[in-house]
């Protein structure tokens, strides 16, 4: 195969087959949990396996987007979990695998008959993250950083007509950080 060809070899029977085999090995070595409802892994478990990978300064930290933006701009993706209104039985962990900072600009002109009377100009910035759920593209896009509901009308989703469940991970939020050999 030619230098820079990109394959997706999930579609192929062999490919299926290879995924599920390294799913199954982070998982095991992860001692997750299996349920009728998902899949359960303690986040210290998630942390050890890191760790055993070679990965290192392995940590989890509470949110912040310069800490997402500061992994991200080392190419290094990252773990993010929460608990919707503090349900530790509806927790969840995803990726955070990119970012964006939206900027505008908003010029407010005062008049008083035809004469411009004041001018106010200020700057709006809004962080936004972009997650990966795990729920094969379903409710994955750019959410404004920090604020993780699921239909939440500012998120940019990956997919049109994509208005996610009403979720809204809230509580407990925190990143596992890690540094590269």
């Amino acid at each position: 195969m030619p230098a820079g060809t990109r394959t997706h070899s999930y579609t192929t029977p062999v490919g299926r087959r290879s995924a599920a085999y390294l799913l199954k090995g982070i998982s095991s070595g992860c001692k997750s949990l299996y349920f009728y409802e998902g899949t359960f892994t303690f986040p210290c478990n998630a942390i050890s396996f890191m760790e055993a990978m070679g990965l290192y300064n392995v940590q989890k930290q509470k949110y912040s987007f310069e800490r997402v933006t500061g992994m991200i701009d080392r190419g290094c993706p990252l773990i993010i979990y929460s608990l919707p209104n503090a349900n530790i039985f509806k927790s969840h962990c995803w990726n955070i695998d990119g970012y964006k900072i939206k900027e505008r600009t908003i010029t407010i002109k005062r008049y008083t008959g035809d004469r411009v009377e004041t001018i106010t100009v200020k700057k709006e910035v809004c962080n936004m993250v972009h997650c990966d759920f795990g729920w094969g593209g379903q409710c994955n896009g750019y959410y404004v950083s920090g604020v993780f509901k699921l239909n939440d009308p500012n998120i940019e989703h990956d997919y049109y007509g994509d208005s996610g469940q009403s979720t809204n991970y809230n509580t407990f939020t925190k990143i596992i950080t890690y540094n590269r050999p």
